[in-house]
């Protein structure tokens, strides 16, 4: 313990040094575990107000399919939907939709993406205020 408080300049660089190492690794850490993976689909999720009627549910659905044949056609292959039962339950109010993606040599490789494609549609659905609307990888 003597020879540390000697040399303790020594020993305060040797500890900046160090901390500053962990800092410049931590900094280049990726930041997940996972890598983001587009697997050709996606899935939409849409609840309603409690007390809504199918046909409100329906009516949404509607809308949404709409949006993804018409400003994402070029990318979407086909939307499979079902009303009754969502991530939140089951009621005539949520609905689950599953969006599956063309194959990748038939998509632009920015524009064309699940995740590129999540984020104009979510943008999209903050404009339905009938409903809260939620698309997800």
């Amino acid at each position: 313990m003597a020879k540390i408080l000697h040399r303790s300049l020594r020993w305060i660089v040797i500890y900046v040094l160090l901390l500053g190492g962990m800092v410049f690794l931590f900094l280049r850490l990726p930041t997940s575990f996972l890598p983001l993976e587009d697997r050709g689909m996606f899935t939409t999720s849409v609840q309603l107000p409690s007390g809504s009627t199918q046909q409100q549910t329906l009516k949404v659905v509607e809308q949404i399919e709409k949006y993804y044949f018409t400003h994402e056609k070029d990318n979407i292959m086909s939307v499979f939907a079902t009303v009754g039962s969502g991530p939140g339950g089951n009621g005539q109010n949520v609905a689950r939709m599953f969006i599956r993606l063309k194959d990748w040599s038939e998509r632009d490789s920015k524009t064309g993406t699940s995740f590129a494609i999540i984020e104009r549609a979510t943008k999209a659905f903050n404009k339905i205020k009938e409903a809260r609307v939620i698309a997800s990888n």
